[in-house]
């Protein structure tokens, strides 16, 4: 009779493959350029970046750190992320994750319990694979939300 609304089906951190894993012991001081999945359970003073075309998901793990900015095509944290994040599709904050900076995506979920501090921007404005003429007006127009702590 009544029906939920399908649920967003999160990054599955113990589904995705990594190439790199900085475990729970280890601190790196620099930054990071990947161009295959990271993820982050231990301490990373320095920036992450990825290769532009490259699928590239970038995971901090419940007790990675991260003291720098983050940009990739998907970001997960679960830990904490003292920097900017930029992801070309989606971010996801995890409960107890705790984000310092500002967030720029596609889009954003944020499960109960995560903190932002800074400005989210979730923007629908992403290069689009699917002609626009194939679109109905509502998808084909642009969106855009900002959130501001």
């Amino acid at each position: 009779m009544f029906r939920r609304p399908p649920k967003h089906t999160p990054v599955n951190i113990a589904q995705e493959k990594f190439d790199t894993i900085l475990g729970p012991q280890t601190e790196v001081t620099g930054d990071i350029r990947v161009s295959e999945s990271i993820r982050i359970d231990g301490r990373l003073a320095g920036n992450v970046s990825t290769d532009a075309g490259g699928h590239v998901t970038v995971v901090v793990g419940a007790h990675g750190v991260v003291v720098g900015n983050v940009t990739a095509r998907r970001v997960a944290v679960a830990g904490r992320v003292q920097g900017s994040i930029e992801a070309l599709e989606e971010v996801e904050l995890h409960s107890g994750s705790v984000v310092e900076g500002d967030v720029t995506c596609a889009s954003i979920s944020i499960a109960h319990g995560a903190q932002v501090m800074g400005r989210m921007t979730a923007s629908h404005e992403r290069p689009l694979t699917t002609p626009v003429d194939n679109l109905t007006p509502a998808i084909a127009g642009r969106k855009k939300v900002e959130l501001v702590a």
